[in-house]
């Protein structure tokens, strides 16, 4: 497998691949990312960045274990330099383990997402420098998403502002799913997905970010796994992709009411044909996560809180799940 840097022919690596080609759209997308995946952000995308309260980053740890971030700051604290380079003012807060990933030379994937106009804008690179304040991002990949399955929310400022440090009762390390957990995920109609590819040799990570969103209750949990339809989108499979490549992920889920987050890892299992998926409205696959670690952010972890004003009406069409059924 080549790393981005190294993608020339097809802007996709063998994972995206493999699955495009499992669902027949492989020579469809190799045409398709020729043109629609640019090495360069267009002056509307560099615009869009900067006009940003928040950040969503995936990075990875030294063993390729996916790490979702959310990055905070006033408008402006996103900007390009140049159609190349996308420039962050804002660092990691001390609970999050982007922090400990940060060093020159690292891939980062960048999801650029407006909850309150449902536009998104992706971008893929490599940290190129980084000091006391910022850090800078060299463009590997830059595309756009359309807002599907993107609900609209009312962003404002949470009652209280996220502290720099929180205190030890208020991150909390678990291993297996609590009630609070199972109920959050339940009631989430959105959340965020990190996820890497791995170099031939395993010995680097390409990383990449991304939004689901569907129906409150689209999300199945059993016991210490979570199921995840996956419905119709761009085809280009970056996330189920990854999966191929290095079968692990990070979940990032946001309790908008408060501002508190739930982030988990695990290990990935793609269901191709699976019967209870086969019947769930607008889902054409499913993946779930095998839970193995996860945290809680608690004390207003972010500084902003969202409200749905409206659901995505694509989200509208897809199924969700009766309490106590099961995905298998």
């Amino acid at each position: 497998m080549t790393s981005l840097s190294e993608r020339s022919s097809s802007p996709f690596h063998q994972g995206e691949i493999d699955v495009q080609r499992r669902v027949g759209v492989a020579d469809r997308m190799s045409e398709r990312g020729k043109t629609s995946i640019r090495t360069w952000m267009p002056d509307q995308h560099r615009e869009f960045f900067a006009g940003l309260e928040y950040l969503l980053v995936g990075s990875s740890d030294r063993a390729g274990w996916p790490i979702p971030s959310v990055l905070f700051g006033p408008r402006g604290f996103v900007s390009s330099p140049d159609p190349g380079r996308l420039r962050i003012g804002s660092l990691p807060k001390t609970f999050d383990l982007l922090g400990t990933n940060l060093s020159v030379g690292a891939s980062l994937g960048v999801l650029g997402i407006d909850l309150t106009n449902r536009r998104r804008n992706r971008m893929n690179g490599t940290l190129i420098t980084l000091d006391q304040t910022s850090f800078e991002v060299a463009v590997v990949q830059s595309f756009g998403n359309c807002p599907q399955y993107i609900h609209t929310r009312h962003i404002s400022a949470a009652p209280s502002a996220a502290p720099e440090q929180l205190g030890p009762g208020e991150v909390e390390a678990f291993a297996v799913l609590d009630d609070a957990a199972r109920e959050l995920i339940r009631q989430s109609a959105t959340f965020f997905v990190a996820s890497c590819a791995a170099s031939d040799d395993g010995s680097s990570f390409d990383c990449d970010i991304s939004h689901r969103g569907g129906k409150p209750g689209f999300i199945h949990v059993a016991d210490n796994q979570i199921t995840v339809p996956d419905f119709a989108g761009n085809s280009f499979f970056n996330t189920l992709g990854n999966f191929m490549s290095n079968p692990r992920a990070g979940l990032l889920f946001v309790d908008f009411v408060v501002g508190d987050v739930l982030i988990l890892h695990g290990t990935i299992e793609l269901l191709w044909n699976d019967p209870p998926i086969q019947g769930f409205k607008g889902a054409e696959r499913a993946w779930r996560l095998h839970v193995t670690a996860g945290r809680r952010v608690r004390a207003a972890a972010i500084p902003l809180i969202g409200e749905v004003v409206e659901y995505s009406p694509r989200a509208l069409t897809t199924g969700a799940w009766p309490r106590g059924e099961r995905s298998q």
